[in-house]
């Protein structure tokens, strides 16, 4: 059912207008939820709306379109042209069967990230990894070494940080460190002991999600030893993003019996004052962060039925989006056991981007610093309840949405 708005009562008693709907064109409320929670992330949606971004590609010029509609407009906005693009390069999204809303939401950052992309290079010479006296200048180089190769954007600034794995040899004790791009956060969930009626913390998952791990000799070289070696490996962040999603496992599959299952475990997760010190890496625990939840992606259903639904944070108030229906909740509304990605935006105002320590002095020249740049329904805890979830899931499976969800990333690396 759609929520009627118009102009004059959206904007009653307020000169802030309230976010408007988007269509299901057939099994894309996995797409709308993707779009309606990048709504709430202020800095891109500023960078959207500005004029002059048309020389930037077809897909850059529909999230225009889209912001501006969303800002200005209470009618409802079909997606339709923005499903067109993604589809493009991504076959899967421009079918009718549902898909993963995770799944689109990385591919549609990854081509936003493509059109706008701007070249970063630099003729300093950068560190060898294996070379570097510390864990610091081996993160910076390695973040140089990535800026130089895949180019920096308003996505890059925003969304993306850095994972550390931290090896370490049994025998000889070297240590050695790997370093890759963090842009979703993927976290499991423990099973034992909890359930729907048992929540467990987002901390908890955090802590399996980065536990030490141990590899044995046939698994991993030691070049100090020059052999085959036993090794333990300890997962760390090393930079922050502006941005951080944080998705939950919650799509699994039994690689024995290959059979599918969701974990339905209800994860409480705080809604401000969020912080990772436990999971940050040594060189990266001085400077630490705290960040605000602004909008989480719901999984209403089972592996085999689902819907899809977001929770998005708008000028101090929550909404929550169903396809074309918009509803205004009450904060203690957000935590749930269907919410599958969270978004959590850093605290510090006016600095989007994470600031490393500086370098020892001998090794200064050798790094690059990073490159600068509906009316709505009133719902409240009280008459907002678990029914009503449950009838836009059933309501969805009669319009034949939402039928095979599908989890590709059952494992983080």
């Amino acid at each position: 059912m759609e929520t009627m708005q118009t102009d004059e009562t959206r904007n009653a008693g307020s000169n802030k207008p309230h976010p408007c709907g988007l269509s299901n064109l057939g099994n894309t409320c996995y797409i709308n939820a993707a779009l309606q929670s990048l709504g709430s992330v202020v800095p891109l949606m500023d960078y959207l709306a500005k004029d002059g971004l048309g020389d930037r590609g077809e897909m850059v010029k529909e999230l225009h379109v889209m912001v501006q509609h969303m800002r200005t407009k209470s009618e409802l906005f079909s997606p339709c042209k923005i499903k067109d693009q993604i589809a493009e390069s991504n076959t899967r999204f421009g079918q009718t069967s549902q898909e993963d809303s995770q799944e689109f939401l990385q591919a549609l950052i990854e081509k936003l990230h493509q059109c706008l992309r701007i070249s970063v290079k630099s003729d300093a010479p950068t560190l060898n990894v294996e070379q570097d006296s510390t864990e610091l200048e081996a993160s910076e180089a390695a973040w140089h070494r990535y800026l130089n190769q895949h180019g920096e954007s308003i996505v890059r600034d925003q969304f993306e940080g850095q994972l550390q794995s931290s090896m370490t040899c049994r025998e000889c004790k070297k240590v050695t460190w790997k370093f890759d791009p963090l842009m979703f956060l993927p976290v499991p969930i423990p099973s034992a002991e909890h359930s729907e009626e048992h929540p467990c913390l987002l901390q908890d998952c955090l802590k399996g999600a980065f536990e030490l791990q141990y590899f044995g000799g046939k698994e991993w070289y030691c070049s100090k030893c020059d052999r085959q070696a036993n090794m333990e490996r300890k997962p760390s962040i090393s930079k922050l993003p502006n941005i951080l999603m944080v998705y939950l496992k919650r799509f699994q599959t039994n690689y024995q019996s290959g059979e599918r299952s969701k974990v339905n475990t209800n994860v409480t997760f705080p809604l401000r004052d969020f912080e990772l010190s436990d999971v940050m890496s040594e060189s990266a625990k001085s400077v630490q962060f705290k960040y605000t939840l602004i909008a989480v992606i719901n999984h209403i259903g089972n592996i085999t039925g689902g819907h899809y639904t977001a929770y998005g944070k708008h000028n101090n108030e929550w909404f929550c989006f169903d396809d074309s229906e918009v509803k205004c909740i009450s904060e203690d509304r957000i935590s749930s056991r269907y919410a599958y990605v969270l978004f959590y935006q850093k605290n510090t105002a006016g600095d989007h981007q994470q600031t490393m320590p500086k370098c020892n002095d001998t090794k200064k020249q050798a790094i690059s610093q990073q490159h600068p740049h509906k009316e709505v329904q009133k719902c409240t805890a009280e008459n907002y309840e678990e029914d009503e979830r449950e009838k836009s899931f059933f309501s969805c499976l009669l319009c034949l949405c939402c039928c095979r969800t599908r989890r590709r990333n059952a494992k983080m690396d």
